[in-house]
Order: C-alpha cells, then structure tokens, then sequence
C-alpha cells in the first residue's frame, strides 16, 4: 500500500490544478489525502484521480471557498462516524476505513490548525490523541498537515506548539513513518515566507503497521515548483496485518509547549 498526503495551497488555481493531479499521479498512491482541498476547485482534480484508478472518494464537509479535506482510494471507502474537536474544525477532520486487500485500515485525514490559534490546535489534538489510543490496536494511519514537529529537529528553533501531545500520539502506540526511516532526517515539507523550512506534514501509523513500512520520503520538487507551497509525502507499507489487538492506555496531558 501507497499513501501519499499534501497540502495543495488553497485548492490549486488554474494553473497549478493540472499539475497537482499529473504529480500525485507521477507517484503513483493507491491512497491519498489532500489537505487544503476546494470542493469548488477540486472537480478536475476528483476526475482525473477517478479515471486513473482513485475513484473511490471522499471529502469533507466544507464551504466552496473553504479550505477542507480529500481522501481518494484504489479500495472501497466506508466512512467513520467519528466527532471532530469542534463543529466548527469539521472540515479539516475526515475519517474512514479504507478496504485493502489485506484488511480494513483506519485512516483519519486532520489538517490542524497552527500556532496562530493555540487554543483551537490543542483542542484539535487532544482529539487526535484520544483517536490513536482508541485505534492504537487496529491497523490505523493519522495523515495529513499537522503544523506540528519536534523542537530543533523538525524546525530549526522552538516554535512548535502541541510537542507535548504529539508525544502523547507516540505513547499510545504510533510512530512518524518518516522518523522510523529516517532517524536523523531533516527534510523540509513547508518553507515560510522568511525561507525558514519546517516539517509540518506527516504520516503516523499504528503498531500494526509501524513496522511495515518500506518507504517514508517527501518529493521536493513539487514545492520548488511552486505546485505548492508543501511538499507531498509518500509512505509506502510491505506486507502487514489488521488483527493486532494490543491496548495501550495512558492518561492524555494537556498540550504545552515542551520537547516530548
């Protein structure tokens, strides 16, 4: 199974709109979650994912001019019914099962918010964090735009909030597919106006699936292009099972501002 996730910058435009689908398609996923999708905006993209193989879809509840989310699959989707942190973060939270040849595999799709609203990005992930533990024994995946990374390692200062919690996500079980691979990697998924370069967007899986991962790598090129402001990354899992049925409870912290 191949996942690739991306922030596509406010929907695309009519210029990047194309070349968005022909690079999510130059890597070939079987699963992809687009974060800052435009359901105005997004038709072409929808189509083209469909007729090259992705076309079982779902987007999340979201104004036309709204930033919200995509999932697109080779296998069927079945929606979960599961509460966003809020009524009003709907549209950047999207949950299903995702029906691989191997299993059911539950995937939640979260862009969340970023320091600018602590209060909404730590209510965000205490949620996140309360998913992965009820999901932490199942074959499960949290991907998407998390604005959030380790201090000095996935930025180059201390600016993260919410480290706390997403050291809560690690304690229950999950593990930063790109981090797995890559220990000392520092690769850069977002560049802000000042060419500071942050890793923002990532993929965590669960204990049933951390250790089938075959490949975790962000493609560059996409973001020197300016295709988008994000650079996409793909995960790609071997051979894995949907059976595993370990529990792992510990308390949820509230989020602060510390290196987990």
């Amino acid at each position: 199974m191949r996942l690739l996730t991306w922030n596509i910058l406010h929907g695309g435009g009519p210029r990047r709109i194309p070349e968005i689908a022909l690079s999510i398609l130059g890597h070939t996923p079987d699963v992809v979650v687009l974060t800052e999708f435009r359901p105005g905006r997004g038709g072409q993209i929808r189509g083209v994912l469909s007729d090259h193989g992705l076309g079982h879809q779902l987007a999340s509840v979201t104004p036309e001019r709204a930033n919200g989310l995509l999932i697109a699959s080779r296998w069927p989707l079945a929606a979960l019914s599961i509460a966003p942190p809020t009524p009003e973060l709907t549209p950047k939270w999207l949950a299903t099962d995702v029906l691989t040849p191997s299993g059911p595999v539950a995937l939640l799709g979260v862009h969340i918010p970023d320091d600018s609203r602590p209060t909404a990005k730590a209510v965000f992930w205490r949620r996140v964090v309360e998913v992965g533990r009820e999901w932490s024994g199942r074959a499960a995946i949290i991907a998407g735009d998390l604005n959030t990374g380790r201090h000095r390692v996935d930025e180059e200062g201390s600016t993260f909030g919410c480290t706390t919690a997403m050291g809560e996500l690690w304690t229950a079980g999950f593990r930063d597919t790109y981090r797995e691979r890559h220990p000392e990697g520092r690769d850069t998924s977002w560049t802000s106006h000042e060419e500071r370069g942050f890793r923002v967007d990532a993929v965590w899986a669960s204990p049933a699936l951390a250790a089938a991962v075959v490949l975790a790598t962000y493609s560059q090129e996409e973001r020197i292009a300016r295709t988008s402001d994000h650079a996409p990354l793909v995960v790609e899992w071997g051979d894995f099972r949907t059976n595993f049925d370990s529990k792992c409870k510990n308390p949820v912290e509230n989020c602060q501002k510390t290196l987990f």
